[in-house]
């Protein structure tokens, strides 16, 4: 068995446009190594991504042969990941880890793409004995669903519906393990109360004096790039009009945002069938997701 005993990973997890770019760039504060072999800035993101090309595409490339990506409407269940013969990709993504850590101890992954894919990637965690952390990126949704309006043209109900599932999954997939939720306009407001949650929960080092940590905060947190701000109060009025029966969507962001706050025990019975409620109403429109998937493309007669 392939072995990196003591080294750890830290993966950033949540929706496109939900922040999780500048959730990765802060980890480099506490001595997290992203590599160098990054995404390059773009015109929608003019800080950068802060995402290795190498495990982006190797993402890609697991969601297609899983016939999806990263906006296809029906959810990528783990029962479809854990189904379906990925010995190809395991090998390859084992090797990939192997060569990006082999000279460090603390590496950081971001690819909003890994929510869809835990199943996947955490056997191969285990496979080679890492410590995993998580960082969730938690967004009002609101703004996500207009930000990608704005860049990719989908619909509010759309960008609804993935800001749901991958929120779902991110939260899901990673019960048991090491992880904190961070809202981003948390981050924005008050940066060292962010940075400082980040760092306690998940036992990394953190001199919130260092240099380091006021070019980020002049450098990295700009407020204009921040275009729009929602309250809970707002999601409530609007996402009653995306929602059949409760407010599936309003409930999982006061759900996140209770966690990112601490105000809800993680390993609570309250909160495990909180969870368990939302994933059997998801799983109940397995059917639903399936049609407008088929019409999405076309395929409907």
């Amino acid at each position: 068995m392939i072995t990196t005993t003591a080294k750890t990973i830290v993966v950033v997890l949540g929706m496109h446009r939900s922040g999780t770019s500048a959730m990765t760039r802060a980890l480099q504060l506490f001595g997290v190594e992203l590599g160098d072999h990054l995404m390059p800035p773009s015109y929608d993101n003019e800080k950068g991504f802060w995402e290795d090309l190498d495990f982006y595409e190797l993402n890609v490339s697991i969601l297609e042969y899983l016939g999806a990506d990263y906006q296809t409407i029906e959810p990528v269940f783990p029962d479809l990941i854990n189904n379906t013969d990925l010995s190809l990709y395991t090998s390859r993504a084992v090797a990939l880890l192997q060569q990006k850590m082999s000279n460090v101890s603390c590496f950081g992954l971001k690819d909003p793409r890994f929510a869809r894919l835990l199943p996947f990637w955490k056997p191969v965690f285990d496979a080679l004995h890492l410590r995993v952390n998580y960082v969730i990126a938690l967004r009002n949704p609101m703004s996500i669903v207009r930000s990608m309006a704005k860049r990719e043209g989908f619909s509010y109900e759309k960008s609804y519906l993935l800001w749901y599932e991958y929120t779902l999954h991110s939260l899901t997939q990673t019960v048991g393990e090491e992880r904190v939720v961070v809202d981003y306009d948390r981050l924005i407001q008050d940066p060292l109360y962010a940075l400082g949650r980040i760092a306690t929960t998940l036992n990394l080092p953190f001199n919130p004096q260092d240099e380091a940590v006021a070019r980020y905060q002049l450098e990295f947190i700009d407020t204009t790039l921040r275009h729009t701000y929602y309250l809970s109060e707002d999601l409530y009025l609007e996402s009653g009009e995306y929602s059949d029966g409760e407010d599936e969507i309003h409930a999982l962001f006061e759900l996140a945002s209770q966690l990112a706050i601490d105000q809800m025990d993680v390993n609570s019975r309250e909160y495990m069938l909180m969870l368990q409620q939302h994933n059997e109403r998801l799983k109940s429109k397995k059917m639903i997701f399936r049609y407008l998937r088929q019409t999405e493309k076309g395929f409907v007669e």
